[in-house]
């Protein structure tokens, strides 16, 4: 019986978790997500539940576990298995009962298959990549580590796509095409170019919005207005801070700081 630990535990780990309970030589072991960080312990179904840096302790205690990655976005996704890979852990693909791999396709470690997927002949599947509800890959297809395949995507024969693409629900490849690192597809497009890495391409035929140096300009500006924002969440509750503190302070005290500036030296100058 293989032990698996889950990390990540939101939407994507509630598909993840039914797979593992449907294969009948897997038992879910622990379940390590960061809202478990003030509760770790085992629940009532026995899986023991804590936050995700508890990794080594529970791989210190068990070298023979094994390790799925149960979060869908894909940079979270790459950031986690590479830090987990490094520390010595293993991985464990995962594959739906309902799906149907060609014996001649190849699953890489870490990766999961939803329910009713397809992946055909000679088809090859990267590390950690997501293989959503109904996805098509079709023969000879090379989907790259990390690459999330969303509900009903269909990647023709011979698509290739690059670590941490995602294809959005109901996007369609025509064969032959590569879609580009870290690159987006938009649910319900039709790509019938090749996509450059990086990019975010959308519509019928899907035609290249935004380029990767936008989509990093773009970033970069979140990442400045997410650092702004908690700025001024720090002054505001050093604010708050400062109002409770001199709500505590007795009225005396607060008289003799308020003294006048004839009293304190100031002020001073021709009637």
């Amino acid at each position: 019986m293989r032990r698996i630990v889950m990390v990540g535990d939101g939407g994507h780990g509630k598909g993840v978790r039914e797979i593992i309970e449907l294969t009948a030589d897997m038992r879910l072991a622990a379940v390590l997500d960061d809202q478990y960080a003030a509760c770790a312990g085992s629940g009532p179904d026995g899986v023991w539940r804590g936050p995700i840096g508890a990794w080594r302790e529970l791989l210190a205690q068990d070298a023979d576990l094994r390790f799925v990655v149960a979060i869908g976005d894909n940079r979270t996704r790459h950031r986690i298995a590479g830090m987990l890979e490094s520390g010595g852990a293993r991985f464990v693909s995962l594959v739906h009962p309902s799906a149907v791999i060609s014996p001649r396709a190849k699953i890489g470690r870490g990766a999961v298959v939803m329910e009713r997927v397809v992946v055909k002949s000679d088809a090859e599947v990267g590390a950690h990549a997501i293989l959503n509800s109904g996805a098509i890959i079709g023969h000879d297809c090379a989907v790259g580590g990390c690459t999330h395949a969303a509900p009903g995507s269909i990647l023709t024969g011979g698509v290739r796509t690059g670590e941490g693409a995602f294809i959005g629900a109901g996007g369609v490849v025509i064969p032959g095409r590569t879609i580009g690192a870290w690159s987006t597809v938009g649910a319900g497009a039709v790509v019938t170019r090749d996509v450059p890495a990086g990019c975010l391409a959308a519509g019928v035929p899907a035609v290249i919005k935004r380029t990767a140096a936008e989509n990093a300009a773009a970033a970069s500006a979140a990442a400045e207005a997410a650092g702004a924002g908690r700025a001024a969440a720090e002054i505001a509750a050093a604010g708050r801070a400062a109002e409770e503190e001199a709500a505590k302070t007795p009225a005396a005290e607060r008289a003799v700081d308020a003294a006048s500036p004839a009293e304190s030296g100031q002020g001073r100058g021709s009637a």
